[in-house]
């Protein structure tokens, strides 16, 4: 027929649409809405697969129907899911990943772990969950099934180091002038006899110089080792307490011999100062002293006693005084005359202890000076305990 043309009705896509095709001059089946009556296709097929499908049915005035099948083609979808896993510290299990999807189901799920450890060293991928401490990444793949695709999914967490306690024992010292201390320190809570040791970083000192007990130390510390990086310091300042005791200086009499009726020096040296401190220099310092009454010929065995020093203590040495009988000897003095010759203008007794070695003591004569080139002058000598020695100066007339 002439006026007849074949419509044609293709099933196009998944979607269940209906296109209309009509070739005859020009009309479309939007033209002929009014006229034209389409059946929807009923499917009912929702796994993945390909399905052939037929349009059925319709009608248009002035036109009859073929039918021509179509494919309809059903994909594997992507499906939805999660992954997550807990935290734990360094020496913990691991902890088990959790998993959901509704789609893919969890009964088939493979893992992979990867990251960094805080040892700046790469881990994986691994089917195995790590050990050391560091960042990481959980992927979870979710098998494909009938329906979807195979699917992952990715997941943060972290091993944080395990916490090791460190603890100084400070050892006591004598007082030395500075803040220096020794400590030996103690570890706990290494795990696997890890390689692990704690240093020091900023050497332990005293809270200051001076002595006292129970003062604090305080060190900085820090961790070294193959596996360090496992690990944390609950704290790296640590401290303790000891002392700081007295250092000893000796306070001897040095020890002297007298005439009888002379005064004793009583001199008493210090030693002992520590760091360069002096008895000028070292915080409240005074000297010992010795007390004595002894006045008779003889030797008196003295130990000092007293003195102060903020950071010292005292130990004391004896020393003797000797106390012995004075004998005399003379001095003479001579004076030149007008004629060239030498006359004694004086002569004076003085007294020593024997052989203590004496000097004939200077005298100022008006217009005279002393001749100290003269051959007979004997200005010095050791004292006899028969009055014998006689010392002799000559003096030239000046000018």
């Amino acid at each position: 027929d002439a006026n007849k043309a074949r419509l044609q009705r293709i099933y196009a896509t998944a979607y269940n649409n209906t296109a209309r095709k009509l070739i005859v001059n020009g009309e479309t089946s939007e033209i002929f809405n009014n006229t034209i009556n389409g059946k929807t296709i009923i499917n009912t097929n929702t796994a993945v697969g390909k399905y052939d499908l037929t349009p059925s049915g319709g009608s248009a005035k002035n036109y009859y129907f073929t039918y021509v099948p179509g494919k309809l083609v059903i994909l594997k979808y992507e499906g939805t899911g999660s992954v997550s896993i807990d935290n734990w510290k360094y020496g913990e299990s691991a902890r088990t990943p959790i998993v959901e999807s509704e789609t893919n189901g969890t009964d088939n799920v493979t893992y992979a772990y990867s990251g960094t450890t805080l040892n700046n060293e790469q881990y994986g991928p691994s089917e195995n969950p790590p050990t050391e401490a560091g960042e990481y990444t959980i992927t979870a793949t979710f098998a494909e099934t009938e329906n979807y695709r195979e699917l992952l999914k990715t997941a943060n967490f972290a091993i944080a180091p395990a916490t090791l306690v460190g603890n100084i024992i400070a050892d006591n010292k004598e007082y030395d002038g500075t803040t220096t201390a020794s400590a030996s320190i103690q570890l706990t809570g290494i795990l696997n006899n890890d390689d692990v040791e704690i240093v020091e970083n900023i050497a332990p000192t005293f809270e200051n110089a001076n002595v006292g007990t129970n003062k604090t130390v305080t060190g900085k510390y820090v961790l070294a080792g193959s596996k360090a990086s496992n690990y944390i310091l609950e704290s790296e300042t640590l401290t303790a307490e000891a002392n700081i005791t007295p250092a000893t200086l000796i306070a001897k009499y040095v020890g002297e011999t007298i005439g009888f009726g002379e005064t004793a020096k009583l001199e008493v040296i210090v030693t002992g100062f520590v760091n360069g401190e002096t008895a000028e220099t070292a915080s409240g310092f005074s000297i010992p002293s010795i007390s004595n009454s002894n006045t008779a010929v003889g030797e008196y065995n003295l130990t000092p006693q007293g003195g102060n020093a903020d950071n010292y203590e005292f130990t004391y040495e004896s020393g003797t005084l000797i106390i012995e009988t004075m004998y005399d000897y003379k001095v003479q003095y001579y004076v030149e005359t007008a004629d060239g010759e030498y006359n004694i203008n004086e002569e004076i007794t003085l007294q020593g202890i024997k052989n203590r070695t004496v000097t004939a003591p200077e005298k100022t004569l008006q217009g005279y000076e002393l001749d100290e080139n003269n051959v007979n002058n004997i200005e010095t000598g050791v004292i006899t305990t028969d009055g014998k020695l006689e010392l002799k100066l000559y003096y030239t007339l000046s000018g």
